[in-house]
Parts: structure tokens; sequence; C-alpha cells
């Protein structure tokens, strides 16, 4: 899908896998159908977030990389651009940033982004604020290469990756185990750059394992249980 209009400002990129291959981790405790569920409901609370920061001119756009049609179509439905992740034969790891890198290169060179926010879409307590607080730092920084992380709560995760300009890493990311060492470490190696931390718990808390899961209030583990009509599929 091709922009229509180039337009400066930041681009947030949300790389999604297969329906039936999210969360695999809380197979354990949740089947197949309630992990599915689980993943349009963490979906649909990320696009509502960024459809009203495009609303309010905070973004100028937010791109989705997927291989999954039903998520493809959800991302439209939300006035996001959908791009569909070429297929690579890699371990999980290496193809989520195989799959960052070919949004990241879209939205730099097809909608002329001047700033990227690499975002994932688990993250159940995540706040408009707390997305507003990312993006405040392109307006502390309107003029330097800058590079923000969110580390999960266990500080060796990577939750939410700012870079400005979007080349700044060159496309090379490093989610994944241990990516935030990763990512600060490839950040302070680039000179004449601002580098910060923005911890904030909207931010740090993921959901991968069951004991996560364990950890959300009963009236949070309810509403993200709850069974989600298909969109589109």
């Amino acid at each position: 899908m091709s922009a229509t209009q180039k337009s400066r400002g930041c681009w947030v990129v949300v790389p999604v896998k297969r329906l039936t291959e999210a969360k695999l981790r809380l197979a354990p405790v949740l089947n197949t159908t309630q992990r599915r569920s689980l993943m349009l409901h963490l979906l649909k609370h990320t696009f509502n977030l960024l459809q009203l920061l495009l609303q309010q001119n905070a973004i100028v756009g937010f791109l989705v990389v997927s291989r999954d049609t039903t998520v493809l179509k959800l991302t439209q439905t939300y006035k996001g651009t959908a791009l569909l992740e070429e297929v690579a034969d890699k371990p999980p790891h290496e193809r989520l940033n195989i799959a960052l890198a070919q949004a990241a290169r879209w939205c730099s060179e097809e909608a002329d982004a001047s700033a990227l926010l690499l975002l994932p879409s688990d993250l159940p307590l995540l706040e408009i604020e707390d997305l507003r607080a990312l993006l405040g730092f392109l307006q502390l920084y309107p003029a330097q290469p800058l590079g923000v992380i969110a580390p999960d709560r266990h500080q060796k995760g990577t939750n939410a990756l700012l870079v400005s300009p979007p080349n700044l890493l060159d496309f090379n990311y490093h989610f994944g185990l241990e990516s935030f060492a990763a990512h600060f470490t490839a950040l302070c190696h680039e000179t004449a750059r601002q580098t910060f931390i923005c911890e904030r718990p909207g931010l740090a808390f993921d959901l991968d394992l069951p004991e996560d899961l364990a950890l959300l209030s009963a009236t949070v583990r309810t509403a993200l249980l709850e069974i989600t009509p298909d969109c589109g599929s």
C-alpha cells in the first residue's frame, strides 16, 4: 500500500504475528481461541490509542506489518497503513527484526517520515499518556539525532523504541532476548545524539507468560479474554 501523500513527522510501526502464532507461551493457560481473542483485544486497544494520536496530529501515520490478513484488514479499519510482511525463513526474533526493518524503510522512503516509534501490540496497560511521553522527546530535541528506549519491567526487553531520524540505527534492530542492552549500546555507539530511557508502568508491562497474566487484575483479565469476533476473516 503506497502513501497517497508524503508528510514529515513521526510514524508508528506495529509488528504483528499471525494470530495463530501469537502468544504461544500462554498455551499452558489459554487455548487457541482465547489467545486469538486476546491478541485481537490488544490490537484494538493499541489501534484506538494510535487513532487518537492521528486525530490530534501527534503522529502522521501508523503502519502495521504482518502476514495475517485479518490483522491487515483490521489495520485499515482503524485508518492505519497495512504492509504485508515479506516471508522470511528465519527464527522468530530474527523474523521480527527483519519485518521491522521492512516497515521502517517503507516509512522512511514512501512516507518520508522524520521519526519512527517501534511499538509492540502486547502492552495491556498502555495509555495515551505513555505514548505522549515518548513522543514528547521529539519536541524537546527537534533538531538532534535522538534515541529513546522504553524497557520492560525486568530491564531486559525493549517495549518501545523511538528513533529520529528513521535511519538512526541503519534499520538494524535487536528485539528479542536482552534487547534493551543491545539497543542502548547501539544508540550510544552513534555520535552526536541524545539517548534516553523512558520508564513508565504502561510501557513496562508486556504480556508474554502465564505469570504476566496472573499479575493483572481480575477485571483486566476478564476484559482481555472476552471473545472478540473476527474482523474481515
